[in-house]
């Protein structure tokens, strides 16, 4: 057996780390099974990309946490597409526990010639990320007796058999942790809560000028714009697994009649790269970038899903909106707007976005 240290100064020894372990024992892994208390998004989404990439291992993931302290909704939404794409795939599924909660950290490795190691300690899925988000210092064991091994992934076959799949039509997840924000902590977006920064933005907006963006419903773009999750999904050529795209994935696609307007800002225009930043209703500020044939593709810039989450997240919050569900312009008339106001200030760089209900938006310009 071999200790696993987060090795922070200053506590730092001479010890392997959790996250190097995990990457070298996956590498010649055919299975993984992972009975865990909490996961998080990003976690979810850095093991699919692992697994996509490699083509393998199998995995079993069972969470133990979630089904009695709740999830968020962005974790629920992860937890699902795991679900989708390793199924979908023969590539194994998540599984939640719900006879108990269940707060053990097991991590089961099975090589190609039947070997089978673990890691047992106190580290949860996040540490598998290569830039964890906190420095939390956390101590694992890896364990290579074959009998202690045996009876570990006993364990986590037990403990799958009992639970069900969080696809399962049987289990019902309706109630999230209110105080989650999908903008909220997300890298290239930051949270607007100056009032003399707000007050000066609104100064300069050009409401004469103010453009309604379109948002496609599912009856006229099935798999595209905001219903993105519903197309083909990437797929890797060397293994040919096929990952959906996320379910926050969205790309407006902009009528050429709006990107005619003068004051659009077309590709090249104002500056080579197209990317202009916006602040929303609701206080949020994050870039896009306008870009393809005519201007026509309105998106966020480096991750698809932040203006994603903010169109869908709005919806969700709305109760018109659950993950899996098609966005058809039923959804959208409950909702109560099928466009976002897009309003430019005096600085081209600069616009304000509004996809608020009646009475709603913090910072409405209205």
């Amino acid at each position: 057996m071999t200790i696993l240290l987060s090795n922070y100064q200053p506590a730092k020894f001479d010890t392997l780390v959790f996250n190097k372990v995990f990457y070298d024992l996956i590498k010649n892994s055919t299975q993984l099974d992972i009975a865990i208390g909490y996961i998080s998004e990003k976690s979810l989404d850095h093991l699919a990309d692992l697994i996509h990439k490699k083509g393998h291992p199998y995995c079993n993931l069972i969470i133990g946490m979630h089904y009695f302290e709740k999830f968020t909704y962005a974790q629920y939404v992860a937890a699902k597409e795991m679900d989708k794409f390793l199924s979908e795939n023969n590539l194994g599924g998540v599984k939640l526990v719900t006879s108990f909660p269940y707060h053990g950290k097991v991590y089961s490795f099975k090589s190609i010639n039947g070997e089978v190691k673990s890691i047992v300690g106190s580290s949860n899925l996040n540490n598998i990320l290569p830039h964890k988000p906190t420095r939390q210092y956390e101590l694992d064991i890896l364990i290579d007796n074959q009998d202690l091994n045996n009876d570990l992934a006993g364990f986590i076959k037990r403990l799958s058999d009992i639970s069900p799949s969080i696809s399962s039509e049987n289990l019902i997840i309706d109630s999230f942790k209110t105080t989650n924000n999908l903008m909220e902590g997300l890298a290239d977006v930051k949270v607007v809560e100056s009032e003399e920064y707000i007050a000066s933005f609104k100064k300069g907006l050009n409401l004469e000028k103010t453009i309604h963006l379109p948002i496609k419903g599912y009856e006229t773009a099935p798999q595209s714009n905001i219903n993105a999750y519903f197309g083909k999904g990437r797929e890797n050529k060397t293994t040919q697994i096929i990952r959906r795209r996320s379910w926050y994935e969205v790309e407006l696609i902009v009528p050429k009649k709006i990107t005619d307007l003068s004051w659009y800002p077309k590709v090249g225009y104002p500056k080579t790269e197209s990317v202009i930043t916006v602040l929303t209703d609701d206080g949020f500020q994050f870039k896009c970038k306008i870009s393809g044939t005519n201007s026509k593709n309105f998106r966020s810039v480096g991750d698809l899903k932040i203006l994603g989450k903010w169109l869908k997240g709005r919806l969700e919050n709305a109760g018109v909106l659950m993950v899996d569900q098609k966005v058809t312009e039923s959804v959208l008339k409950q909702y109560g707007r099928d466009y976002i106001e897009m309003i430019p200030t005096d600085d081209p760089d600069q616009w304000f976005l509004d996809f608020s209900r009646d009475g709603e938006g913090k910072n409405n310009a209205f």
